[in-house]
């Protein structure tokens, strides 16, 4: 297995962009899937507050179409197909101006006959102003495809520095957060768990070398995404250290419902649990500044929690001391909800 860190930073840039131009279908799709969106919105608003706004003309490039991919994604797949992710030759697909300029026309025109798409891709300026006209979309589109189409040279500039300042900001990103791409490719290391992993996504490894294998790491995005195999390789988008996993197998845990409502079950400390769900590991001080309590107080609670194995004791730096959600114990409750819920299935049999 090789980690190719460029993968992933592409992979999140084309994440952001989307996040950004897309943000409640995204919402709706991780509502539907029933994914914990803060997971994806935590990274995202972090390199958000660094970007500050994008120009409106680059959501043409992430807009999806009923049936044609954004140029985005399609510049971004065949960068990963080929094996070559670096930023600029993925730029550089924009200086094709015939090639993006159908491609849009594919994703906003759909039903239009070959030979006006083709005369749309060529810059005949007098039918797009006329097929924009016709067509049912936003007048904020309708000006921004018609001040491309009249002068692609400035903004094909405008979208490679936009494009590149989302590349920089999530490079700076990953680099800040190193720490957890180690942690997937660690996770990624045993060759058979790879392959357990490819098969609950449909993916055969059984006839793949393990050396073909190239892994990048996703932080913007916490699902697993198998790419595919080209050329010999097979390349995969690991999710960051919150990748979601398979259902976790409980084995002899059962933690108590009632249990669970004690100690979890006020306001104060169900805050607190969405707290440490958000941030992953806190100490006791940036607790009390978050919850906007006494240093004292808060180091109650979080000892408290720890006491009754909500939370443990995640890692150490001097007197600092950093905790986390206590994976196992919420699985228990989760398995003691299973068994209850369970007496309702027998009687309605």
């Amino acid at each position: 297995m090789r980690l190719n860190e460029e993968l992933g930073i592409l992979f999140d840039m084309v994440c952001f962009g989307n996040t950004y131009f897309n943000r409640e279908q995204i919402e709706m799709k991780y509502e539907k899937e029933e994914w914990p969106i803060e997971l994806r919105m935590k990274a995202y608003q972090e390199i958000e507050a660094k970007l500050g706004a994008i120009s409106s003309v680059l959501g043409l490039f992430f807009h999806s179409g009923e049936s044609a991919e954004s140029v985005v994604g399609v510049f971004a797949n065949k960068a990963i197909a080929s094996g070559d992710v670096g930023v600029e030759m993925f730029l550089s697909n924009f200086d094709d101006e015939n090639q993006v300029l159908s491609m849009l026309v594919s994703a906003f025109f759909p039903d239009l006959d070959e030979k006006r798409k083709r005369r749309l891709s060529s810059r005949d300026l007098p039918l797009w102003y006329q097929v924009c006209e016709e067509t049912a979309i936003s007048y904020e589109i309708k000006m921004a495809l018609l001040y491309l189409a009249a002068s692609y040279e400035t903004v094909c500039l405008q979208i490679r520095t936009e494009l590149f300042r989302i590349y920089r900001e999530v490079k700076a990103y990953h680099t800040a957060h190193r720490d957890a791409i180690v942690a997937v490719r660690d996770k990624f290391m045993n060759w058979d768990s790879v392959k357990q992993l490819a098969g609950q996504f449909q993916v055969d490894l059984s006839d793949v070398n393990e050396g073909a294998l190239i892994v990048g790491v996703s932080l913007l995005n916490p699902a697993v995404t198998f790419m595919g195999e080209t050329q010999n390789k097979v390349i995969l988008i690991c999710g960051s250290s919150y990748a979601l996993p398979a259902k976790k197998e409980v084995k002899n845990i059962d933690i108590g419902i009632a249990d669970f409502v004690v100690n979890c079950g006020s306001k104060q400390k169900v805050d607190i649990l969405f707290l440490f769900r958000e941030h992953g590991e806190l100490t006791a001080a940036q607790l009390a500044r978050l919850l906007g309590v006494s240093a004292p107080m808060a180091w109650r609670y979080v000892e408290m929690l720890r006491e009754n194995k909500v939370l443990v004791v995640k890692r150490q730096e001097a007197k600092n001391i950093y905790y986390s959600l206590n994976s196992d114990y919420f699985y228990g409750v989760l398995h003691s909800v299973e068994e209850f819920v369970k007496c309702f299935d027998e009687k309605e049999k």
